[in-house]
């Protein structure tokens, strides 16, 4: 095992930039004014409110002047070369180059890992004309040089996400979520393997319109938990619509409880109102247990 004592706060800096690298690829950087970080620790809690400008100008003159952990510092200025605006070929170049060289670390930390992520996500999302070739061959390499380090599974979600979406005929696809069916109980990170759930449960629906071979993910995807509460109740309703039309009653029923549970007040409540007392199922009256 790779693991570290910091394993965890490894993980939140690796999961925030997932979503720091996607709202600032979506336009939403934000700049601000104010004083400005004196450390590492300051620098990322700047990148985390999209005040990317300000960290990146700390961590590029921390690699300069050698403060704090010459790798760490380096991940930082790569991260936000990445998320800088207006994004330009040599930003994205020096990135690569950064990323490319924490992952080299031997023997593998964390941070090497997460630099590797980072390096196969450029192809994939950053680059101004995307190489999904490139991508996956990039999260392959990640998958395979950090076996048994939980970081690395969250390559796979992005592996199968690129095989299924690809092009290719629908059979090839076909084949391909049989072959990624058997990855899943191997991953033993939640977050990767919700995710990886997600995304065979969404190529089932998308190329197939198969509910019956897409339900399953769904169910993980809710049994592993959710965080966000309007995003559990929508995983809880479209779960049991999806059971429901499949033919899975007892589940459906499960699910459409749960969702009331969740949130009675919600606008959809009275649709599963409707399905409950369909299934014969006796529920409060709108107004009743409400929270």
């Amino acid at each position: 095992m790779f693991l570290s004592r910091n394993h965890s706060q490894s993980r939140r800096r690796a999961r925030l930039w997932w979503i720091v690298c996607a709202w600032a690829c979506a336009g939403s950087l934000v700049s601000a004014h104010g004083s400005g970080p004196t450390s590492a620790r300051e620098a990322w809690e700047l990148a985390s409110q999209l005040r990317v400008e300000e960290a990146h100008r700390w961590f590029a003159a921390a690699v300069e002047t050698g403060q704090e952990s010459a790798r760490e510092v380096r991940f930082g200025k790569a991260a936000t070369l990445l998320t800088l605006q207006p994004k330009t070929e040599a930003n994205l170049r020096e990135a690569e180059r950064l990323l490319a060289e924490i992952a080299a670390f031997r023997p593998a930390d964390d941070l090497a890992v997460e630099a590797a992520l980072l390096h196969a996500r450029i192809p994939h999302y950053h680059c101004l004309v995307p190489d999904r070739a490139e991508a996956l061959r990039r999260y392959e390499a990640v998958r395979e040089q950090f076996a048994g380090n939980p970081l690395a599974e969250l390559a796979a979600p992005r592996i199968a996400l690129l095989r299924i979406f690809g092009p290719g005929p629908d059979e090839a696809k076909r084949a391909v979520l049989e072959e990624l069916e058997g990855w899943a109980e191997g991953l033993t990170d939640p977050v990767a393997r919700r995710e990886f759930e997600r995304v065979l449960g969404e190529g089932w629906l998308t190329v197939f319109r198969d509910d019956v071979r897409a339900l399953p993910h769904f169910v993980k995807m809710c049994e592993l938990g959710v965080v966000r509460r309007p995003a559990r109740l929508d995983l809880f309703l479209r779960t049991a619509e999806m059971a429901r039309a499949s033919g899975q009653q007892e589940v459906a029923r499960d699910f459409y409880a749960r969702f009331l549970e969740g949130s009675a007040r919600d606008n959809r409540a009275r649709l599963v109102r409707d399905r409950l007392a369909e299934a014969g199922v006796s529920v409060p009256a709108a107004g009743e247990g409400e929270r």
